[in-house]
């Protein structure tokens, strides 16, 4: 959650995006409530850094360059960075700056990784043992537990599907 101060409250750039995005009523109230709370993020970045820019027209690459740069060191995500640059630049299209550069990359944003390709199973050991411990309970449940991690492991089963095919056999 990002707290803020009163003096981004009262911020030119704030209330200026603020009162834009309103007025255009462009995209649900949800798109324009997020590019506000997105431009708002920019406008605390750029009063950080020590920028006193007061019109959205005058915004430039520099400063969304500079942003950006700030929001890397702070570690966010590609996704996250990308989000805040589309309502950046919503707001400025809606004060006629048409001088941002229309492509993250240019602002070094990597591409989204939307797969990840590392193995998040738990260790072959680890899930042995597991099973072995709820197999040598006498406790019925415990051993319907023990065959459904098993669907779900060797046969690639979801849960539902794996708790399911426990329920006929």
């Amino acid at each position: 959650m990002i707290k803020l101060s009163n003096s981004t409250r009262t911020d030119t750039l704030v209330i200026q995006a603020i009162r834009g995005i309103k007025k255009t009523k462009s995209g649900s109230a949800k798109t324009r409530h997020n590019h506000i709370k997105e431009a708002r993020r920019f406008v605390m970045t750029i009063r950080e850094l020590g920028y006193g820019v007061k019109r959205w027209k005058n915004v430039t690459n520099l400063h969304i360059q500079k942003a950006v740069n700030k929001w890397k060191e702070d570690g966010l995500q590609a996704a996250t960075i990308k989000e805040y640059l589309s309502g950046v630049r919503t707001v400025c299209r809606i004060y006629d700056n048409n001088q941002i550069k229309p492509d993250n990359t240019q602002f070094g944003v990597p591409n989204r990784v939307f797969v990840d390709n590392r193995d998040k199973s738990i260790p072959e050991e680890v899930f042995q043992k597991a099973v072995t411990d709820l197999k040598q309970s006498s406790n019925s449940d415990d051993k319907r537990v023990a065959a459904q991690l098993q669907l779900e492991r060797y046969l690639g089963l979801r849960v539902e599907e794996a708790v399911r095919w426990c329920a006929i056999v």
